[in-house]
């Protein structure tokens, strides 16, 4: 959850975003995209962007079996600053392309996951090497 404020992280997603250079999260990851916000004026580069994460649903059930709450869910947490959150039933396979960004729901994903990245690798090399 610290990676939604790290000024690193933050550096790096902005020129990936720039530059249009793919850039990819999955499951709890996509709290790190949050480190782009810009508290003044209160804007977030990736606002309606669509994108998956780790549910509620999916927290909730952890909280059940580990009797353990979780502070700041990141599906709330992306909705708070305007994301578009698609995703399917607890324990889904769920990838969500939109422009730059590759998000996939959680570890059940990781396959389609890992080849649609490398996909938009590839394809962002070619274009860049031409």
């Amino acid at each position: 959850m610290d990676l939604g404020n790290n000024a690193q992280v933050s550096r790096i997603l902005k020129h990936c975003h720039m530059f249009n250079k793919p850039i990819g999260s999955i499951c709890h990851g996509p709290v790190a995209l949050l480190s782009t916000v810009d508290e003044f004026p209160n804007e977030w580069i990736f606002k309606g962007y669509k994108m998956s994460c780790y549910s509620n649903v999916e927290e909730t059930v952890n909280e059940w079996l580990w009797w353990d709450k979780v502070p700041g869910k990141v599906e709330d947490r992306l909705k708070q600053y305007g994301a578009q959150m698609v995703e399917t039933f607890p324990l889904g396979r769920q990838v969500t392309i939109d422009r730059e960004l590759i998000t996939a729901q959680g570890p059940t994903s990781a396959n389609q996951f890992g080849d649609e990245f490398v996909n938009h690798l590839l394809n962002f090399s070619q274009r860049t090497a031409s």
